[in-house]
């Protein structure tokens, strides 16, 4: 059995802003079986506020920074409901965050 770690996008409002997340994280994927980071990215749900989605933003990036740092490939959710802006923003910030070849997974990914 091996394992991912993440922070489900949906899960956004109940974080804090605590760097303990990430540190966290870190911790978690240390483990020998912990092969990727993920679930993690976005999740623009219809009743999804603008603070929510700055804040999965946020976390998204953070998780993919650590994913860098401890080269472990991604497992992206990325879903928009029919709207392209979540699939547009989670491209831009893969693009901004990783390089070109970095391994990802689709989980969800509606676009």
């Amino acid at each position: 059995v091996y394992l991912s770690f993440g922070f489900h996008p949906s899960r956004a409002d109940s974080h804090s802003g605590h760097p303990r997340l990430f540190e966290q994280l870190r911790h978690f994927l240390a483990h020998e079986r912990a092969v990727a980071v993920g679930e993690v990215g976005l999740d623009y749900r219809p009743s999804c506020s603008e603070r929510t989605k700055e804040r999965q933003r946020l976390i998204f990036r953070g998780m993919l920074r650590v994913a860098l740092e401890l080269r472990k490939p991604v497992v992206v959710h990325c879903r928009g409901f029919g709207r392209p802006e979540a699939e547009h923003d989670c491209l831009e910030i893969l693009k901004d965050e990783l390089p070109q070849l970095f391994p990802i997974h689709r989980h969800c990914f509606t676009g």
